[in-house]
Parts: C-alpha cells; sequence; structure tokens
C-alpha cells in the first residue's frame, strides 16, 4: 500500500521531493510579504493500525499542517500524547475523539483519544499554506493558480 501511494504522488508531481506547482514560488512570496511562515506540500501519514486493520478510516484535511511535521510520507508507530493533540476543543484533538468513536462502533474495543492516531490516515486536499497571523484568509495567489484577469 505505501508504494502504491509514493508512486500516486510522483506520478502526479504531488509528493514533497518531487512538487511541480508553477506558482509555488509566487504564493511563498506572498505569503512571506504579509508575515506567514508558508508551509509547503506535506505526504500522507499512516497509523500502523491503519495498514492491517478494520476500519480503513481516512481524514482529509484542509491543512498540510506545519513545517514540524515530517513532510514525506510518515508512519505513527506510537500513540499520541495529550498535549500532541492541543486543546480538546481544538479540531485536532477532535479528530482523534472522533476516530476513537468509529473504531469503537466498528471493532468493538475502545481505545483512547490517543491511541486513535495509530488507526487512521491523514492527508490534506490543500497542498501549501500562508500560515497567516490570527489564521488570516491567505493570499489570492494560493487560490488561483492562472493569471489574474483584468
Amino acid at each position: 500500500m505505501i508504494e502504491l501511494v509514493r508512486e500516486f504522488y510522483a506520478r502526479n508531481k504531488i509528493s514533497a521531493t518531487d512538487f511541480d506547482c508553477p506558482s509555488q514560488n509566487r504564493c511563498k512570496a506572498a505569503a512571506e510579504k504579509l508575515g506567514g511562515s508558508f508551509t509547503p506540500v506535506r505526504e500522507l501519514t499512516l497509523g500502523e493500525r491503519y495498514l492491517d486493520s478494520f476500519p480503513k478510516i481516512v481524514v482529509v484535511s484542509l491543512d498540510p499542517g506545519s513545517l514540524d511535521e515530517p513532510a514525506s510520507l510518515n508512519i505513527r508507530s506510537e500513540a499520541a500524547s495529550d498535549e500532541d493533540l492541543g486543546p480538546q476543543r481544538r479540531h485536532w484533538y477532535r479528530t482523534h475523539e472522533g476516530v476513537a468513536i468509529l473504531v469503537e462502533a466498528a471493532t468493538k474495543q475502545k481505545i483512547t483519544v490517543g491511541e486513535a492516531a495509530l488507526w487512521f490516515a491523514h492527508t490534506s486536499v490543500v497542498r501549501c499554506c500562508a500560515n497567516l497571523r490570527g489564521r488570516a484568509q491567505a493570499p489570492w495567489q494560493m487560490f488561483w493558480s492562472l493569471p489574474r484577469l483584468p
């Protein structure tokens, strides 16, 4: 499965090592001009239980993550700590909480919120992020890959 994912990313030029977006430099410059910390493409993270278990849960995000996270395909083999997941009311903690509920419903096995990290695949439909202060909207360049029309 891992090789199929790597091949798909490479074939479509969306891998962290072979990202081919003609707008990347323009987006990066626009984000930095606005005080953002541009995050380039991040790849799929798989929990080790995802690879060999049921259910297959895929979480698709609108945020490619941060520069602190691995850029290339990553297999998570340890449960997350509460600190790793952030505040309980924020989306990343709630994502893990939801996965734990789904795992229990499908398998009748109760797992902790931190253990949920081992059970799902996480990817993003967004390949890059401007990371502007206060979560301000990214510059138009990040939404528009063609020259702007007059």
